[in-house]
């Protein structure tokens, strides 16, 4: 949901940071390179292929082709690990807003703050998910972007496939 949420608005020239609390960096960003590909190119490529590099000559060639333009499509979005996050920052709104503001001025404006798979919290501090979920949506609430707008926040949270929180 983040990813297709997310795609939707960079598509659209909006931009913002994604914290991904389960998944690295990178591999979400093979997501996205996946996501593009298709979206933009018709080209489909997995993003296992991409992650294990099992890419046949042809597919690696047109992954070479639109990555330039891939990136610039990317350029909107910082995706943060959960690594950077100590729990001082995740409770403190100042603290989290002071962050949040140095990825916008790096950004050059930001619209939306998304947070994939945010019952993590609570397993990278241990009984804080819900302390940290509202210092999140008082950052949310009370931040203004360099235009004076408000961001929009959208938290993700990992259910099975049969819809229960897993």
């Amino acid at each position: 949901m983040a990813v297709s949420a997310i795609y939707k608005n960079l598509k659209a020239g909006k931009k913002g940071i994604l914290f991904s609390l389960e998944m690295h960096p990178d591999l979400v960003w093979i997501q996205f390179q996946a996501r593009y590909l298709y979206e933009e190119h018709g080209i489909n490529i997995k993003a296992s292929e991409l992650i294990k590099r099992t890419l046949t000559e042809e597919k690696e060639r047109l992954v070479q082709q639109h990555d330039a333009a891939f990136k610039k499509f990317m350029s909107g979005l910082i995706i943060v690990s959960e690594e950077v996050l100590s729990l001082a920052m995740v409770i403190t709104p100042a603290l989290f807003k002071a962050f949040i503001k140095k990825r916008e001025t790096k950004l050059g404006g930001m619209n939306f703050i998304a947070f994939d798979h945010v019952n993590q919290f609570d397993l990278m501090f241990d009984g804080m998910g819900n302390r940290i979920i509202k210092c999140i949506q008082t950052t949310v609430k009370t931040y203004e972007n360099n235009k004076g707008n408000p961001l929009v926040g959208l938290m993700c949270v990992q259910t099975n496939r049969e819809g229960w929180l897993s």
